[in-house]
């Protein structure tokens, strides 16, 4: 039996390993999960966002999925546990990125729940480092609206980058920022080093699941609003998507 691939996220934000994938495996079938549809993952108390996980991996189980890249980490947080899949998540991954990296200074910007949990910050390893946090949750929303005008993206990149445009690396702690690396990148220092951790999971996928010798046709899904996703990846990761599933996962 080959692997079967899905990758699942609250939003867009798995389409930045979507195109990682597709570069070098074309003709790889991914089967997509947005759950935009549902109640904000870091609205979410744990019990109620690990309940809600559960079900969108009972959902991917039913069709035939063998490996789930969760490309999210607050769903990561919560995706320990689950039988029956093999669960990548996102959090493993980072905390990898980050002691991979030579650093005195590291800023981390993330989701309420995942800047709140301190997970990244009390992953930084060596105590004389500087860790510096800053909640984003504001730029997932801009980008996963994908409506956003360039001055609403600066003012909220400016309000959230000011305080920590010194630091030597800058953890994207969300899987929407990736889509706004150049902006990011003007408002920090000139040799500061953006961490994508999306990139070590794409190497451990090539490495442990994806078959070059096989082909057939993507599925995606969506519990949200097909024509705002639709708008969202073509303006955030210019993926053009075409006949999107919609579906209801109780």
């Amino acid at each position: 039996m080959k692997n079967k691939l899905a990758i699942i996220d609250y939003g867009i934000g798995g389409f930045d390993l979507f195109k990682m994938i597709k570069r070098d495996f074309p003709n790889y079938p991914l089967f997509y999960f947005s759950d935009s549809g549902y109640i904000p993952y870091g609205k979410l108390k744990e019990d109620e966002l690990k309940n809600r996980i559960f079900s969108v991996f009972n959902f991917l189980k039913s069709k035939d999925i063998t490996h789930v890249a969760v490309a999210c980490h607050a769903a990561s947080t919560v995706s320990q546990g689950y039988e029956g899949l093999e669960i990548i998540n996102m959090i493993d991954s980072t905390i990898d990125s980050i002691n991979n990296h030579n650093f005195s200074s590291i800023g981390i910007i993330g989701g309420g729940r995942t800047i709140n949990s301190k997970i990244y910050k009390n992953a930084v390893k060596d105590s004389t480092r500087e860790v510096f946090q800053r909640n984003a949750q504001q730029l997932s929303i801009i980008i996963e609206d994908g409506s956003y005008d360039k001055l609403t993206l600066e003012r909220t990149l400016k309000q959230v980058l000011n305080p920590i445009q010194n630091v030597d690396v800058l953890l994207l702690a969300c899987t929407h920022y990736p889509a706004i690396k150049k902006e990011i990148s003007m408002l920090m220092k000139q040799n500061c080093t953006l961490i994508d951790p999306m990139e070590d999971v794409y190497i451990k996928l090539k490495i442990n699941v994806l078959d070059s010798n096989y082909s057939e046709k993507d599925q995606i899904y969506t519990s949200g609003n097909i024509s705002t996703m639709k708008i969202a990846c073509q303006n955030a990761f210019d993926v053009n998507l075409n006949n999107i599933i919609p579906v209801k996962i109780n």
